[in-house]
């Protein structure tokens, strides 16, 4: 999902003239140049961090990868003193470096800790993005096409993203790890701004503003609902989860291939009580060769997370679907609003979960 360029939230130039062309009225209403900054701010340093986790958890299991297989190879192979000595020494480099690594994951994870309180800002910046728009809805119509009513949402888009910096955002470790201490409950709050502005969901949107509530409605869904659904879409056909299939196809090759030289092992193993046991060899050291693969797959299937990460996107992707699909097959302003609401409650449930997920992560973050 590298190429995934968050034009939900009008990042770069090309969305915002896209959009700006699509929709000149809702434009000056959606585009909020502060808070693209700060969410940009964030996903570079979210980006950064997640990157140098994934990289220090790939060389672990490749460092593991060769600190198992090479006993194998100095078992099987004639070598003399000097490489006998030299795969040693890289044998015992390896493993000390996945030592090291898993340590420093476990025990410290300073750049997880990172990764995660910066992507918990950067969902939590587009959380309240859309919940923003939706509590000032009334607000937001009326100012596509009324100056003053820009001019007074303008003066709670400040007050709301002070708040958001300097309240819920100034100590954002401390609110995942509430996040996380409460999945099961949900009691942390899923609206941001209710406290931070005076106007609540409207129930009833004046006559003269219901064109434009319309057209902000169907941006809502074409932004919230319609993108999410995309990028879940994307997130389950996407190669990690392509990956996994082939992590999966390997492992089960490599067992049926290690069980069948087991077997072979047992006939040979009563053969060689009349013939010659060094026969074992080259069968014993394919076993260990196939036993370190399987190993070493184990390992980066439960780094990367694999399973957790496919229920999770299937569970939102087809959560999303049955949204949009009451949403599309209703004309009443008020139940798309409510249905928009509901899918913020969804959008904070997948949030948790993925922080959830994450979180039990021993060595790879992708």
């Amino acid at each position: 999902m590298r190429d995934w360029q968050n034009d939900d939230l009008l990042i770069s130039s090309t969305a915002r003239e896209t959009f700006q062309n699509a929709h000149p009225k809702a434009f000056e209403v959606l585009d909020w140049p502060e808070l693209r900054a700060y969410f940009m701010e964030h996903e570079k340093q979210a980006n950064k961090y997640k990157h140098f986790t994934r990289h220090s958890g790939h060389l672990a299991v490749i460092s593991a990868f060769i600190a198992l297989i090479g006993p194998n190879l100095l078992m099987a192979l004639n070598l003399s003193t000097t490489w006998h000595t030299a795969l040693g020494l890289i044998i015992f480099l390896a493993a000390s470096l996945t030592l090291f690594l898993s340590l420093t994951q476990l025990l410290n994870g300073k750049n997880k800790k990172i990764w995660m309180a910066s992507r918990f800002k950067t969902e939590t910046i587009r959380r309240f993005f859309y919940q923003f728009l939706l509590q000032n809805f009334e607000c937001a119509a009326a100012a596509m096409t009324n100056q003053e009513k820009l001019d007074e949402l303008r003066e709670k888009q400040q007050k709301a993203f002070s708040a958001l910096q300097l309240e819920y955002l100034s100590n954002p470790q401390d609110c995942l790890l509430n996040m996380l201490s409460q999945n099961n409950s949900y009691h942390v709050p899923i609206w941001l701004s209710q406290k931070w502005t005076d106007k609540t969901i409207p129930k009833d949107i004046p006559e003269e503003f219901q064109e434009n509530a319309e057209l902000l409605l169907d941006i809502l869904r074409q932004k919230r609902l319609d993108v999410q659904y995309t990028y879940s879409l994307k997130k389950l056909e996407g190669a990690k989860l392509s990956l996994q299939k082939k992590v999966h196809i390997l492992k089960a090759s490599f067992v049926f291939l290690a069980l069948l030289l087991m077997g072979c092992v047992a006939v040979l193993g009563f053969q060689s009580a009349f013939f010659n046991p060094a026969d074992l060899m080259p069968i014993s050291f394919c076993i260990g060769v196939l036993s370190t693969l399987i190993v070493t797959l184990q390992m980066y299937e439960r780094g990367c997370n694999m399973e957790s990460e496919k229920d999770r996107m299937s569970w939102f992707n087809s959560s999303v679907d049955r949204l949009r699909s009451r949403y599309i097959n209703t004309e009443n302003t008020d139940e798309k609003l409510g249905i928009l609401i509901e899918f913020e409650e969804l959008v904070y449930q997948e949030m948790v979960h993925f922080f959830t997920y994450e979180d039990r992560i021993i060595f790879i973050a992708i």
